[in-house]
């Protein structure tokens, strides 16, 4: 069926600068009428190994990740 009413969906998607694949698996999602917008941000953390010492938790390595994007 044709979509006579427009677009049916326009996607921003904001990528890490240090993943590089994320916006070549986006344009391989091929849905009709669905376009994505992927943007880019700057991580000053490349390895999540890098802000965790042996033994840390996880959860704390992530919080610690979601501290070093929040000002981007």
């Amino acid at each position: 069926m044709e979509n006579y009413i427009g677009t049916r969906a326009k996607i921003g998607v904001i990528i890490p600068a240090t993943n590089t694949a994320v916006e070549y698996d986006l344009q391989k999602l091929n849905f009709d009428g669905v376009t994505w917008h992927p943007s880019r941000f700057w991580v000053e953390l490349r390895n999540w190994q890098d802000a965790a010492d042996k033994g840390t938790p996880i959860n704390n390595v992530f919080e610690n990740f979601l501290e070093l994007i929040r000002p981007e």
